[in-house]
């Protein structure tokens, strides 16, 4: 069975960047669909990647791994709608040294996230 490629990910260049080598010639995501109520929300998992949501009914309640247990995972988050929130309810994602956020509103919204070891970093800004 190939590895998630998401486990594969390896600091390279004496730690200043990271690697994700292909899996027999090809890379390939696992993604899934989320659509938010108030009695349930959405626990990420190894085998998870990409998560489309949709908040159309309800704010979307995300659950994280610990982020001490995962150095180097990715996720991707879409929002698939304009209305309510996409809300990180145990970890909140570092968007700078000395900010973080829970609650991620707004229209079209892409996150995509990455574990240091420490905390889950905002990849782009």
């Amino acid at each position: 069975m190939p590895a998630n490629a998401q486990e594969l990910l390896t600091k390279v260049n004496g730690g200043a960047s990271w690697q994700l080598p292909e899996i027999n010639g090809n890379t390939s995501f696992a993604s899934n669909n989320f659509k938010a109520s108030t009695a349930n929300s959405y626990l990420m998992g190894t085998d998870d990647y990409l998560l489309f949501v949709n908040s159309s009914d309800a704010s979307a309640s995300i659950e994280l791994p610990d982020p001490t247990k995962c150095q180097g995972r990715m996720y991707l988050f879409i929002k698939t709608t304009s209305s309510n929130s996409l809300i990180f309810s145990n970890y909140s994602i570092k968007v700078s040294p000395n900010s973080s956020k829970s609650t991620f509103n707004g229209n079209n919204i892409k996150l995509s996230i990455v574990s240091d070891g420490t905390d889950w970093w905002q990849l782009e800004g």
